[in-house]
């Protein structure tokens, strides 16, 4: 594979530095509180009729 057209991110401006950070945060942030709520929510059965509904198994 050729490194001639690989841009590596030290040397990229600072503010697309920043801006893919904060990307990255956020995509992680929503990410972990999705993964609460499933977590938190009562299992209620679903609309295919199982009895437990979903679990967080289910996404693991």
């Amino acid at each position: 594979m050729s490194n001639a057209n690989t841009v590596y991110f030290k040397y990229l401006p600072m503010s697309t530095r920043v801006l893919f950070s904060m990307v990255l945060l956020v995509f992680g942030l929503a990410y972990c509180m999705a993964m609460i709520q499933v977590w938190v929510t009562p299992r209620r059965p679903g609309r295919q009729g199982l009895p437990h509904g979903q679990r967080p198994d289910d996404f693991l």
